[in-house]
């Protein structure tokens, strides 16, 4: 047998026994994977992907994993395999705006052999996700790790000793120590040992268990065992505050409890002499000396372990002096020691000891150790976000101690802050505020030593004020310039500059509206303590995540009270628009029904935010009955117009049941009533995503009180529904829809229905129910979409897996027909059409079958037919990877057809670029000779984009220097970024996003060199000019969108220009579209 088949072979068998205890586990109805199987995949990605993922589990909505470095991938891992998961991970992924942290989008790792059956998805999640190339399974991994098996023999090893540590079989031994005893020293050491321990376990109860690493090992702190003590001695290093003092406390209890005796140190009181502190510190147990403990230690066979804690709180010669001393103590009586300390410098690494590296608490951590001193630890995240450390997490739960479930973010950050200064002049508190609001004024993030001392004299303050505020830590000071330790403490005093200097109610909500306070806001309003002006902010607020932070305390209990009457206030008036709501029959070519705007009201904006908040706080266990209740009697309206519109209707061949339910449901922008824009806000599922879900069966069961559900009702209750399984409860009226009503089901409330019939089902039975109505549905549907949609609904319910494996045998007889006649351009068309059937067909698990079972030429002699077929926007991608992978530079004439290929009416742009550009990478890795071809079309568009992709062709010419290289681009890049300046940002942005999607590292034969990374000058140059002359702009799309285009500008700026370009920013900074995002680009510049 050849050695990769072993080899292989192996690395199979370790990731199937994975896979393995994962369908164990789900099948005790266990779908979340554990954090063990996270830890490990986290490692796995690392090893073969290259990646730098870190755990973002407990800290990041989400994602599981991410490497906000280099490669700016986020990771969902999984062991569930419908794509609703995948839908609600991206929408958190969106709604958590977490592209800016991870533009190169987010891939799932889906721990099972089954595929997941991939469905639609909105534009906007699209950006983040390709269904092609984010889906990750475990055979994904095993051929990766076949390639590094055949490039990097080292690598491989690596990682087969990882998965055989992880998934191999395991030795585990254990030891005990033996003891002896002698009555009257035993009971004195045994005394000794209480005392000890008992002390130990009042602070051992303290600590919060958290990661650290041993011998560059990462490793919890819970699995550390007594048997860490095999090596004489450890070093705990690390930062201050991060937990070093409380973990020597419970390595030595365990020391206690397992092995000996043990003697602790504090290092700050040593002054000359450890043998005299030990004589101290045993003396008081009955000990003569500490020759004396020593010697009733060994005639007990009991080790002895000396902790050194604070070791850098002595000065430098102390240092060395206390360790020769304690070098000479372990020697004479063969002890173990325990070392904490800051630095690891010479006169540690001299004792040769073992390192114990703790670094900096995560959130999860911190969150945990608040929660040890307070039960409210949900609402001092924010704080626990801003704090660095251990020590610092406990006085955040020390502040919540007392009741304060009523008090503002503001008060929970101003306690923490004056607990920080309490030590110090109370006037640092006001400096502080001034040096926030100076800041915030100058849209700055910094200010230099000059301008603070200014600032000190403009104001009267004392200069010694500065170094207290800096030895509080709540400012730092690097070279030349001082900023706040953190953005949040930025946020807190630029909120409490806001109410404490402004001069009127008027300045206040001036201020709230500024871009540049949009996350000082909610602090803001709840630093204001006179209730007038209070009032009169509050009544200027009309932002709905604003309104549901206000509503949930976050700004205090005055204004969570009065956002709880404004909210009984707007239920009224929608019941009293929707008695009043017609509808009409317009000349509009799509849903011609709209609803009379004369009939709709004239909310405030205000009274909007609050209408808008509405179906978040349905996951609150709030408004849902009256929301169940109003829609109710909108069912009751929509009847009775149907009635009125009926004969109209008629005439015009209108379907008048589906248009109206689309009317008030659905809605067009420009005729939206309330109801509408409650259901438009629940139907986008982001309402789902604010924590708490207290949609559970016994609220769904008391709305079903009732027994029969009109239209919108059922609509309603589908949509909360569909991501919980009290959804099940709703499976009585599903299946009487399809069986009985289905003809009368409106249009959009069928497609609602077919998209939840896979999660209403809990057995056999009711499943094969629904399959034979929706068999018999599709049998007489005349609908294309309603038919696509009904296979969906068939194959989430497992209707189609034996149609798939039986179809098997079709596509083999195709592929063989095909492959007789490969010169056939017509068989060409065919061929392509089943590589891209693996991916859009109701059987495509039986077409990816049929093209793997191929042997070696027939698989090369298939993918060169399907390269030369019909073109698909959103699958060519992907049979550009696959084929290359197996053709190597054989698919280079093949390619010369897609490199020339730009944007058509029917093309998604952002593929159409991608497609161009990965097959210009390629030709110019596998160094094959192109002819220039920019400026072949008739558009500017379109020769901008042949431009970027010749750029893309010369900058991966694998057989040229750099230099020549970039020397080959010179013509492209005047014609892209000169003759067609005006599409510039726009093609550069959609390249690089394209390119971003596809995660293209690993995915080429080496990385790419981009456009970004070559000439970032000529990118930033054309940012600048598309910024001061956004008129001249022009998109790649079909429709102008020239802010969109000003905020790709804004962004591309921040990565690649310089401190010069905050002033053009900063003229940005009070639009209220592009604001923030300036505002954001001139942190990132200010910090370069």
């Amino acid at each position: 047998m050849p050695k990769e088949k072993i080899e292989i072979d192996e690395i199979s068998h370790l990731v199937a026994v994975w896979i393995a205890k994962i369908g164990i586990t789900n099948a005790l109805n266990y779908y979340d994977i554990n954090k063990a199987s996270e830890g490990t995949c986290l490692q796995l990605l690392n090893l073969v992907y290259g990646y730098e993922l870190i755990d973002y589990k407990e800290q990041k909505r989400g994602i599981d994993l991410g490497d906000s470095g280099e490669s700016k991938i986020a990771f969902q891992v999984t062991s569930r395999t419908d794509f609703s998961k995948i839908k609600h991970t991206l929408k958190l992924f969106y709604e958590s705006d977490l592209s800016k942290e991870f533009p190169n989008g987010i891939k799932f790792l889906i721990l099972s052999n089954q595929k997941v059956r991939v469905g639609k998805l909105d534009e906007n999640l699209q950006r983040y996700f390709n269904t092609e190339s984010d889906i990750l399974y475990p055979a994904d991994l095993i051929r990766e790790i076949t390639l590094i098996y055949r490039n990097d023999a080292a690598r491989f090893q690596l990682i087969k000793q990882f998965l055989n540590r992880e998934f191999g079989e395991k030795d585990i031994k254990s030891s005990s120590p033996s003891l002896i005893g002698f009555p009257d020293l035993r009971t004195k050491l045994d005394h000794f040992k209480m005392v000890m321990q008992g002390t130990l376990n009042g602070m051992d109860s303290q600590l919060v268990h958290f990661p650290c690493t041993v011998d560059n090992s990462s490793i919890w702190t819970n699995e550390l065992t007594f048997e860490l003590f095999k090596h004489t001695g450890y070093v705990i290093s690390g930062i201050s505050g991060c937990g070093k003092t409380i973990l020597a406390l419970h390595l030595t209890s365990l020391f206690l409890k397992h092995t000996g005796a043990a003697l602790y140190i504090g290092a700050k009181y040593y002054e000359s002499d450890l043998s005299a502190l030990i004589d101290k510190e045993v003396k008081e147990y009955g000990f003569s000396s500490g020759y004396d403990f020593f010697k009733v230690c060994r005639g007990f066979s009991e080790r002895i372990l000396i902790v050194i804690d604070g070791l850098n709180e002595c000065t430098k010669s102390k240092q060395f002096k206390l360790l020769t001393e304690l070098k000479l103590i372990i020697n004479k009586y063969n002890c173990n020691y325990l070392i904490t300390t800051q630095v690891l410098d010479e006169n540690i690494q001299d004792l040769a000891s073992n390192v114990i590296r703790v670094e900096q608490p995560t959130l999860a951590t911190k969150q945990a150790i608040a929660e040890k001193f307070s039960n409210i630890s949900q609402r001092l995240v924010p704080v626990l976000e801003m704090v660095t450390t251990s020590y610092e997490a406990k006085m955040v739960g020390e502040i919540g101690i007392g009741n304060m479930t009523s008090v503002s973010r503001f008060t929970i950050f101003d306690l923490f802050v004056r607990k920080k200064l309490e030590h110090f002049n109370h006037r640092a508190h006001l400096i502080l505020s001034r040096v926030a609001q100076f800041l915030s004024d100058k849209i700055s993030f910094a200010l230099s030593i000059r301008q603070t001392d200014n600032l000190i004299n403009k104001y009267g303050f004392d200069f010694s004020l500065l170094e207290e505020c800096l030895k509080s830590g709540l400012i730092v000071k690097k070279l030349d310039k001082i900023s706040f330790a953190h953005e949040m403490l930025f946020n807190y005093f630029t909120a409490d500059s806001i109410s404490r200097f402004s001069e009127s109610s008027e300045k206040i909500s001036l201020a709230l509206k500024s871009p540049r306070n949009y996350y000082n806001r909610l602090l803001a309003i709840g630093s204001i303590e006179e209730t007038d002006v209070l009032l009169k902010v509050l009544d200027g607020i009309y932002d709905s995540k604003l309104i549901l932070a206000i509503h949930a305390g976050e700004a205090g209990a005055f204004c969570q009270k009065w956002a709880e009457g404004r909210f009984t206030e707007v239920l009224p008036k929608m019941a009293n628009e929707i008695k009043g709501i017609q509808f009409e029959i317009t000349d509009a070519d799509y849903w011609p029904v709209r609803i009379k705007t004369q009939t709709i009201f004239d909310w405030t904006p205000q009274e909007f935010g609050f209408i808008c908040a509405i179906p978040t706080l349905f996951y609150d266990g709030l408004f849902l009955k009256e929301i169940f209740e109003l829609t109710n009697q909108m069912d009751i309206v929509c009847s009775q117009q149907l009635k009125d519109l009926r004969e109209e209707a008629k005439q015009k061949g209108i379907s008048i049941n589906s248009d109206i339910f689309h009317a008030i449901y659905i809605g067009v922008s420009s005729t939206k009533s309330a109801i509408t824009q409650i259901f438009s806000v629940l139907s986008s599922g982001f309402a789902r995503f604010g924590g708490k879900n207290n949609i559970n069966k016994e609220v769904v069961e008391k709305l079903l009180e009732s027994k029969s559900l009109k239209n919108g009702q059922l609509y309603l209750l589908l949509l909360l529904c569909r991501y919980d399984d009290s959804g099940k409860l709703l499976y009585p009226y599903v299946a009487d829809a399809l069986e009985n009503k289905w003809k009368f089901i409106p249009y959009n409330l069928q497609h609602q229905i077919l998209d939840t019939v896979g999660s209403v089902c809990d057995s056999a039975a009711e499943e094969q129910r629904l399959i034979a109505a929706l068999n018999k549905i599709h049998a007489e549907t005349k609908l294309p979409m309603i038919s696509s949609s009904i296979f969906d609904a068939l194959s989430s319910l497992g209707a189609l897996a034996d149609d798939a494996n039986a179809y098997e045998e079709t596509v083999t007889d195709q592929l063989n027909a095909i492959l007789h006649d490969p010169h056939n351009e017509e068989q060409w068309n065919i061929a392509a059409g089943i590589f891209y059937a693996q991916y859009d067909h109701p059987y495509e698990y039986a077409f990816s079958i049929a093209i793997e079972k191929l042997d070696l030429e027939q698989k090369k002699s298939f993918y060169k037919m399907a390269l030369g077929g019909y073109y698909s926007t959103f699958f060519t991608c992907s049979l550009i990877f696959t084929a290359a992978k197996l053709l190597g530079d054989e698919i280079a004439p093949y390619l010369l057809r897609y490199a020339k290929k730009t944007i058509e009416a029917n093309h998604s742009v952002q593929d159409a670029a991608a497609v161009l550009i990965i097959s210009n990478i390629f030709l110019g890795q596998f160094s094959f000779q192109v002819q220039i071809h920019h400026e072949q079309q008739s558009n500017e568009s379109s020769n901008a984009l042949l431009a970027i992709g010749e750029i893309y062709y010369w900058l991966n010419r694998s057989d040229m220097d750099l230099d020549e290289r970039k020397g080959k681009c010179k013509k492209a890049l005047e014609y892209l970024f000169e003759k067609s300046a005006e599409y510039a940002v726009e093609v550069v942005w959609e390249s690089w996003l394209s390119l971003s999607h596809l995660g293209y590292g690993s995915r080429f034969n080496s990385i790419p060199i981009t456009l970004n990374d070559a000439f970032p000058e000529h990118i930033a140059k054309a940012c600048r000019s598309a910024i001061e002359k956004p008129y001249e702009q022009k998109s790649l799309y079909p429709f102008e969108r020239t802010q969109e285009t000003i905020l790709h500008a804004i962004n591309l700026l921040a990565k690649h220009g310089n401190a010069t370009d905050i002033i053009l920013l900063k003229n940005l900074s009070e639009d209220d579209q592009l604001g923030r995002t300036a505002i954001d680009a001139i942190k990132e510049l200010e910090s370069i």
